[in-house]
């Protein structure tokens, strides 16, 4: 066809891109055109953002890539590379040398604002004593470490980190110690009898069988809990042993010995023990009662009746009052104050920690031992529970006696 004849027909241009002649529907493939339309703005936009997804994609592989490399190298090699230095630090190896590698330079040093030392707690290992010379003193006992239960002597003239030296070293149970009137020997219990020894640790010697022993004023005598049960006193050289209150009075029995009362006539003898119901062989192991009895056995009186665990009494200097320990079976216990006759009892300490074994000094305070650094302490204060303040470190104290040269 000639382009005269295309000029005498009419030739349009299909929406399809085709071109048409209304004389024949049918697009003129020999002469078709193709429309080449130049692309819109929404079309270049997701483009574009392709071609950007793909090459992020790409660096990341990079990346990942080189991430692997450095650790099947690391593996490899046996060598550990620290990010940020230059400095390599070698991974043990079985079979060849650390490499040898520059330093890294030191961290800086950093002083520290507070630095908080935890207490000592427990005896510690101390010297055997081979005497002790201060006007005021204390005998107590406690366990350390693999030890048993042993003896020690507190200088309160000495420097706290000199002061204290051990008077037992056996592989029997001492404990419970007492101090003779005069300062220079100790009555302690030895395995369920009752002992004596010398300050300097000389002329141990066993006294009679029982526990919980006391002197009197003079020495001459002790005061304590007997084999059968009862509450019983001997010369200081064990003989005269008799009996002042036994289990035959059935009101009462585990007795645990006591404190004496000088300032009587006749001595009186303070004294805890489990009340029996009134029918041999019963009795609340949970409970204890404070009781008094003359040094003859007579005039025996029950002071407590509450079913709580009193214990550990003893009496005020002039005899007109009794400081003990109350509380519940298996809980804590704190220091109590009542009359000579069990009235007006008044507590005396409320922390949450144990305190135990109160024993009225000269001056008429009190001291005793508290667990409230963990270990038990010797604490002193005034009879009306006021400025209760620690004298010793935690020491592990079980019980104690003091002493002070009149």
């Amino acid at each position: 066809m000639s382009e005269d004849d295309k000029a005498k027909r009419n030739i349009r241009l299909g929406d399809d891109g085709e071109l048409y002649d209304d004389e024949d529907t049918q697009p003129h493939h020999v002469e078709k055109l193709k429309r080449k339309a130049k692309p819109s703005d929404r079309e270049i936009t997701p483009l574009l953002l392709s071609t950007f997804g793909f090459l992020l994609m790409l660096v990341c592989c990079v990346v990942t890539l080189q991430l692997v490399a450095g650790q099947v190298r690391q593996l490899w090699t046996g060598v550990r590379v620290v990010p940020g230095t230059r400095a390599a630090t070698a991974l043990p190896s079985a079979t060849s040398p650390a490499p040898t590698l520059w330093p890294t330079p030191a961290p800086p040093t950093l002083t520290p604002t507070l630095v908080i030392t935890p207490p000592t707690i427990g005896i510690g290992e101390r010297p055997m004593c081979t005497g002790i010379g201060g006007n005021e003193r204390i005998v107590f006992d406690t366990v350390y470490g693999d030890d048993n239960r042993e003896v020690y002597l507190l200088d309160l003239s000495q420097p706290a980190v000199s002061n204290i030296c051990r008077l037992t070293n056996d592989a029997a149970t001492d404990g419970d110690p007492v101090w003779h009137p005069n300062g220079n020997a100790v009555l302690f219990n030895h395995d369920g009898d009752l002992w004596r020894v010398n300050v300097d640790g000389s002329g141990g010697a066993v006294i009679v069988t029982g526990t919980d022993g006391q002197w009197d004023n003079s020495g001459d005598w002790v005061v304590f809990s007997g084999a059968d049960g009862g509450i019983a006193v001997a010369a200081a050289d064990g003989t005269q042993g008799r009996l002042v209150s036994g289990v035959a009075l059935w009101d009462e029995f585990e007795p645990d010995c006591c404190s004496l009362n000088f300032s009587a006539l006749l001595p009186v003898v303070v004294y805890a023990a489990a009340p029996r119901d009134g029918t041999a062989g019963t009795s609340d192991g949970n409970a204890r009662e404070l009781f008094t009895i003359n040094a003859d056995g007579t005039g025996r009186v029950q002071l407590t009746d509450n079913g709580d665990y009193d214990d550990e009494p003893d009496w005020s200097p002039g005899g007109n009052q009794i400081v003990f320990t109350r509380g519940r079976y298996g809980f804590n216990t704190d220091i109590w104050i009542m009359n000579a006759d069990g009235s007006n009892p008044r507590q005396l300490t409320t922390d949450e920690a144990t305190d135990h074994s109160p024993r009225w000094l000269p001056d008429g305070r009190i001291m005793f031992v508290s667990e409230r650094e963990r270990a038990g302490a010797i604490y002193v204060m005034n009879a009306d529970g006021s400025d209760v303040h620690p004298i010793t470190a935690p020491l592990g104290v079980l019980t104690f006696d003091y002493w002070k040269a009149r």
